[in-house]
C-alpha cells in the first residue's frame, strides 16, 4: 500500500512528503523561473532547460 501526498492548492500528488513540501515552496502557483537563452522555452527546473538546450540547440555553445 503506497501513501500519496497531495498539494492542497493544485492537487498534484507525490509519493514522498519531502517532494510535496519542495513543490509547495518552489513551484505551486509560481511562474517558471528558468528560460532558454535561445528561445522562449521556460521551465521551473534548470535541468529541464539544460535538456531542452541539448536536444534542440545542439549548434549553440553551452552556457
Amino acid at each position: 500500500m503506497s501513501t500519496s501526498y497531495s498539494c492542497p492548492s493544485c492537487g498534484k500528488a507525490y509519493t514522498w512528503k519531502t517532494n510535496l513540501i519542495r513543490h509547495m515552496k518552489l513551484e505551486c502557483g509560481k511562474l517558471p523561473q528558468q528560460q532558454c537563452p535561445y528561445c522562449q522555452y521556460v521551465s521551473s527546473h534548470k535541468s529541464n532547460v539544460k535538456k531542452h538546450m541539448q536536444r534542440l540547440h545542439k549548434n549553440f555553445p553551452s552556457i
